[in-house]
């Protein structure tokens, strides 16, 4: 049989992915395999490694443990809490947002940001008093919580931010990622970031952009093969963009990087970039059914 030299990337990632899921071979299914290494990683490690293996692994439990002596840790057990449905572990990550010079502030600043956390009253009026201070980061993610509630000025220092660069730059650049829509404007300043940002910037703007469809997978991978020689959190991130963007085709390339990286917490995203395709692909089949 003949092919087509456009059939060969696709015949060629079914053929692969055959080798890992089927035909009588050993090896199990690639959302299988993604998700055992994760739930591994959640039994035997602790830290944010773990944390962000549960994040990763999604539906996360409300009654994980938040006992971590290290107070920075113990916000992210209670930022994974409320994110499986423990709506009391707001409270805590809402003080420690606001406990002005305890270590673990700038953590709970983040975790309010990602999990959507309310601040009205006077605590709002906190918040916009760190995002208008020159503390890096730190103002970032304040702005953060409030343009994701629609606050006008936020959202217009956000994009500011974004084109100026900087620590906080970099959190606005990560923001976008999990703000509701990508106007054009927001998108060519990550853009551009992504051209020529610090690493931080371009690992956020790269996945920002992949979680809003600004970038395709192809792209992104090339990405990843350019940054082989930075930190693992960069890798990573360009890992969790494939997984946004990507489609079965990608799967090969992911498995590869889960089964023989020397990185573990690369792998880690690797894995969840293998289950969020697989999800959104049960989902569009699902939906096909209907």
């Amino acid at each position: 049989m003949l092919y087509r030299r456009r059939d060969i990337p696709a015949l060629t990632a079914a053929l692969a992915l055959l080798a890992f899921s089927g035909g009588g071979c050993a090896h199990v299914a690639p959302a299988e395999a993604a998700e055992s290494r994760l739930r591994r990683e959640v039994r035997e490690h602790t830290g944010f490694r773990r944390i962000r293996a549960v994040e990763y692994l999604g539906n996360a439990p409300a009654d994980l443990p938040a006992d971590s002596p290290d107070p920075k840790v113990r916000i992210g057990q209670l930022r994974v809490r409320y994110a499986g449905g423990d709506r009391a572990a707001a409270e805590p990550i809402r003080r420690a947002a606001l406990s002005a010079g305890a270590p673990e502030q700038l953590h709970g600043l983040e975790a309010a940001a990602k999990c959507g956390i309310a601040f009205d009253g006077e605590d709002r009026a906190a918040l916009r008093r760190i995002a208008g201070s020159d503390w890096q980061y730190g103002a970032g993610y304040a702005n953060w919580i409030l343009a994701a509630a629609g606050d006008a000025e936020a959202l217009a220092r956000l994009d500011a931010w974004i084109v100026t660069g900087g620590g906080n730059g970099a959190i606005s650049a990560y923001a976008a990622g999990y703000l509701p829509a990508m106007p054009e404007r927001r998108a060519e300043a990550l853009k551009k970031r992504l051209a020529s940002g610090t690493a931080g910037e371009q690992a956020f703007s790269l996945w920002a952009l992949a979680r809003h469809g600004k970038v395709d997978a192809a792209a992104v991978k090339k990405y990843y093969e350019k940054w082989r020689d930075r930190s693992e959190g960069t890798r990573r991130f360009a890992l969790l963009a494939v997984g946004e963007t990507g489609s079965v085709e990608d799967l090969p390339f992911l498995l590869n990087i889960m089964e023989n990286g020397d990185e573990p917490e690369a792998a880690n995203a690797a894995a969840a970039a293998i289950l969020r395709i697989s999800r959104r692909g049960s989902e569009a089949r699902g939906g096909s059914k209907r």
